[in-house]
């Protein structure tokens, strides 16, 4: 399973934690996360699960090209709710040592015009 930290100028968060370290099943589901993000904005409240086992729908504030999750494989985590202490130290440990799998980001497609405001959006994805 991954774990993932958002960043971007509107998402900071200075102390990464249990109850703001999100979690996915593997690395498709934190893309259609992203996109859904980009997508849907303040206007739907999302779906999210995290590291606590706690579960939420959240609205998030405006997302935008360059925003992008790091991601964190993480053995020790089996899909459990909440998940082992293990599982928690090993996401944690990974987390705040920057050891970093990979990150997506947010990005105008290869070849597309310019920065012309449309829907068309894609994700980078960069092997940490």
């Amino acid at each position: 399973m991954i774990v993932a930290t958002f960043h971007g100028p509107n998402h900071f968060l200075p102390n990464h934690d249990e109850s703001t370290i999100e979690v996915y099943e593997n690395i498709g589901h934190a893309i259609s996360a992203l996109f859904d993000r980009y997508d849907k904005g303040q206007r739907w409240p999302q779906q999210v699960h995290y590291l606590n086992g706690n579960h939420a729908n959240r609205m998030f504030p405006f997302t935008e090209v360059g925003d992008y999750f790091d991601c964190y494989l993480i053995d020790s985590l089996d899909g459990s709710t909440p998940p082992g202490d293990e599982a928690i130290e090993d996401a944690l440990s990974a987390v705040h040592g920057g050891l970093m799998d990979y990150r997506l980001t947010l990005m105008r497609p290869f070849g597309a015009d310019g920065l012309a405001m449309d829907d068309t959006i894609s994700i980078s994805v960069q092997k940490g």
